[in-house]
């Protein structure tokens, strides 16, 4: 029960709790407002606990410099990102990240914002190769804190069957694999590329961990969903690195898009 013991401590620790629940607090008059969590995870430890929290409102520069981030940083998104009248697969908010790291007897927070907007500039990702019917898809931005280092991420929303098949090939997993995935999520960095595999059916997925063979994240499976009735999502992979990543949502979002509240479940 090793993931199960540092995902309690990630989520008991008052820094967390209390970034958590002002989020909350600041989404709380968004009636599109959602949030949701996942965790990243390597063979023998969960890394981090991800908090996300999606807002359909643009919050003032105060709110977000509370969490770190810089008046240039707000610029960005003041200029590229309009909010949504409502929630769709293109436009699903600006997302505003905690990324809750265990330190020793501690914890701290990496903080993130992203949106898709098709007013940004379009970057040529230098792994992979995106189709001409990839790149219709509304691109995304992300910007990471590190301390006082950021990291800029670039996204792209890979629906083509080329792109898939590519990233599977470069996965190593079985090419057949491309056929049970509906998008995938590529994300590029000058320090990380990775990936979250969109599956259209659960199954898939649990057939995705019995391959990995890591019980570990198997127990944090099981206790997400017998303590929170929530099914795991969007497992994600990051090339060269043992890191993986898993996200939880509540049945309906397997049937299409629903408004997620789930991390006010894991402050009670």
């Amino acid at each position: 029960m090793k993931f199960v013991e540092q995902f309690k401590n990630i989520m008991s620790h008052p820094l967390v709790r209390n970034e958590a629940a002002r989020m909350l607090d600041y989404g709380k008059n968004d009636p599109l407002f959602m949030n949701y969590f996942g965790v990243n995870f390597d063979d023998q430890n969960v890394v981090s606990v991800k908090l996300y929290f999606s807002f359909f409102k643009k919050p003032t520069y105060e709110c977000l410099k509370n969490l770190s981030f810089t008046q240039q940083q707000y610029d960005l998104i003041d200029t590229y990102w309009v909010p949504p009248n409502k929630y769709e697969f293109m436009h699903q908010g600006l997302t505003i990240g905690l990324k809750c790291y265990l330190k020793n007897d501690g914890c701290s927070i990496n903080h993130y914002f992203h949106f898709r907007s098709p007013q940004l500039t379009q970057h040529e990702p230098k792994l992979i190769h995106c189709s001409a019917e990839d790149n219709e898809n509304t691109p995304g931005i992300c910007i990471e804190n590190h301390g006082k280092k950021q990291e800029l991420k670039h996204y792209y929303y890979l629906s083509s069957d080329s792109a898939k098949n590519e990233i599977v090939s470069k996965l190593g997993m079985p090419m057949a694999e491309a056929k049970k995935i509906n998008l995938i999520e590529y994300t590029e960095s000058d320090i990380e590329s990775k990936v979250n595999l969109i599956y259209d059916q659960s199954k898939d997925i649990q057939d995705y961990f019995i391959h990995l063979k890591n019980p570990l994240i198997q127990e944090l499976n099981a206790y997400i969903f017998e303590t929170y009735q929530l099914y795991f999502y969007g497992p994600g992979v990051r090339f060269n690195s043992a890191t993986r990543a898993i996200y939880y949502v509540s049945k309906p979002t397997y049937y299409g898009l629903h408004q997620e509240q789930t991390i006010a479940e894991l402050l009670k």
